[in-house]
């Protein structure tokens, strides 16, 4: 009877591991972008990985990376997808530095949704940033950051830091930017916004 029991139980176990089962969309995605290895055109330049516990070294030095990446690279075929992947469903953005630039009342949400990103993005030049510095906490990321292409004609280097707030999935929920808007105006041909020379 005992040799019966184990074999039932073994029988059970191979037909649970031969039986179809459904593949979770993070390997889903893998599959539909990966081919024989390598990354197709829609494969996404960042993958989050879960925060357990506290933001890890590598998870904060990836998540700035691929919010970089969006900055540099709008136009790219994998664009959206990194967007999906980086930012949280209930993502928003706030910065009265971009707000001042494109006339929205200052202390408003800037993008509101992930989406409202994504169209504003694709619709603006590469942006080229160095990374100064990166602070991390728990569930936060700050990032320090300078200009070397894309704020205007470049004269002026503009520099600037985003705060990220991360959810336990890995994404970004929430980013808090703030930047030199009077040397972005003065790069745009705004010499009022100038630093004087006296």
């Amino acid at each position: 009877m005992k040799f019966t029991s184990s074999f039932l139980s073994l029988g059970l176990t191979a037909v649970a591991f031969a039986s179809p089962v459904a593949v979770p969309e993070e390997h889903a995605l893998e599959e539909r972008t990966f081919k024989f290895g390598r990354p197709t055109s829609a494969s996404s330049a960042f993958k989050a990985t879960p925060i357990i516990g506290c933001i890890l070294p590598f998870q904060a030095t990836a998540i700035v990376n691929g919010f970089n990446y969006l900055l540099a690279n709008p136009k790219a075929s994998n664009f959206e997808t990194t967007a999906n992947a980086l930012l949280s469903n209930d993502f928003t953005d706030t910065s009265d530095s971009i707000n001042q630039l494109a006339g929205i009342p200052e202390g408003s949400v800037t993008f509101a949704s992930k989406a409202d990103l994504i169209a504003g993005s694709t619709a603006q030049p590469p942006l080229i940033l160095e990374t100064l510095d990166i602070f991390w906490s728990c569930n936060a990321i700050s990032w320090r950051w300078v200009s070397t292409s894309g704020a205007g004609n470049d004269v002026t280097p503009v520099k600037g830091i985003d705060n990220f707030y991360i959810n336990p999935q890995g994404q970004i929920k929430s980013t808090y930017a703030e930047f030199n808007s009077g040397a972005w105006l003065a790069n745009l041909g705004y010499p009022e916004c100038s630093a004087s020379s006296a």
